[in-house]
């Protein structure tokens, strides 16, 4: 990595301080123009799923074989990985590697407005929150 240089999920910072300051401040909008930028910022470990979504979502890594993906960013201090286990960055693009079953919130989520989805959620009771790499990967 250059110095100076922080990658994550395809979004380039000046420095990881400078990510950081970004979100501490509030910054949490990635898009360009308006669009999803595809950064996988909104990528996290922790998702509101239905049953429904739980069940497609096993069935379709164990037919597909998708393994866990861990995102590590070279600290002195070890942090906690907290991005989705099934977000791939390890090529030039960022990809999610359950695109086709990925769950609703994942589909309708857009960081310029989170506010929808919460509005969204509250209203349905079938929905909680995952840890995924816990549940679909428990032995890690």
């Amino acid at each position: 990595m250059e110095e100076g240089i922080f990658k994550m999920n395809n979004c380039v910072y000046g420095s990881y301080g400078d990510y950081l300051k970004m979100r501490k401040s509030g910054v949490t909008d990635f898009t360009k123009n308006g669009k999803c930028s595809c950064c996988g910022g909104c990528c996290t470990d922790e998702l509101a799923l239905s049953k429904y979504e739980i069940s497609t979502i096993k069935n379709y890594i164990k037919k597909n074989n998708i393994k866990i993906k861990r995102q590590f960013v070279p600290l002195a201090t070890p942090v906690i990985d907290k991005t989705c286990p099934f977000l791939d960055t390890t090529g030039k693009i960022t990809k999610c590697q359950i695109y086709d079953v990925r769950p609703l919130i994942c589909r309708t989520f857009i960081c310029s407005e989170p506010q929808k989805i919460y509005e969204m959620l509250k209203d349905f009771k079938k929905y909680k929150p995952v840890k995924l790499k816990e549940y679909f990967y428990p032995l890690g």
